[in-house]
């Protein structure tokens, strides 16, 4: 899921919170909403950071320890997904499994473009070739996706994608760019050298790297 997206998810959600502050006089919100809207608001909240923030971070931990009277709850939950939101946006929500996993691949992918500065081109897309194919698979761990077939086997980088998408975590266009890139690995993966294009070798190892950027796993 792309960071606007999730930053998006939480301001549509903190609406709820402002229209429990204008239906009370107090700011307690003891006045206001009946308890039972009070319960689905805290309900929500405390879904939205069980799914959004980080496992095991401080702001799970924190709305895990939340207590009192609903309103008390939905004002408490409300204040850790600004803090959640906030962070979102000035980048800071990245585990340090992510850091190392952006860091190694980017070696691989400046290995591959070192590649194609000395003109091994097919060589070139099958290490960025690889990398994307990691890292979709770690996308799709990532949104809880199941990554392979009940045979044991791995799901195949097509079916990954279509699944991301249907998760609405990518969209059709990026699909179709990945696929595209993937099939430059592809034919230099089976020998088809001729298939392989150089410049778009090129734009395909610069278009992996903002993909991982946009999308972090």
């Amino acid at each position: 899921m792309q960071t606007q997206q999730i930053v998006n998810q939480i301001k549509t959600l903190l609406k709820e919170l402002e229209r429990a502050h204008a239906a009370s006089s107090y700011e307690d919100l003891s006045d206001g909403l009946p308890i039972d809207e009070l319960m689905r608001i805290r309900i929500r909240f405390m879904a939205c950071i069980e799914r959004l923030a980080p496992k095991g971070s401080t702001y799970l931990e924190s709305a895990k320890s939340v207590e009192g009277w609903q309103g008390h709850m939905v004002l408490e939950l409300g204040a850790i997904l600004k803090a959640l939101k906030s962070d979102f946006e000035a980048g800071y929500i990245l585990t340090i499994e992510e850091l190392v996993h952006g860091a190694v691949f980017d070696d691989f992918l400046e290995m591959a473009s070192e590649l194609l500065k000395k003109g091994y081109k097919d060589p070139a897309a099958v290490v960025a070739g690889s990398v994307l194919e990691e890292h979709i698979r770690k996308l799709a761990t990532r949104n809880q996706l199941i990554v392979v077939e009940p045979t044991g086997k791995n799901k195949k980088f097509d079916t990954l994608t279509i699944e991301l998408v249907k998760a609405q975590q990518i969209s059709e266009p990026q699909r179709k760019f990945l696929a595209g890139w993937y099939g430059q690995r592809s034919e230099a993966a089976h020998g088809n050298y001729s298939n392989v294009i150089e410049d778009e070798v090129g734009r395909m190892i610069d278009g992996i790297r903002d993909f991982m950027v946009r999308f972090p796993a």
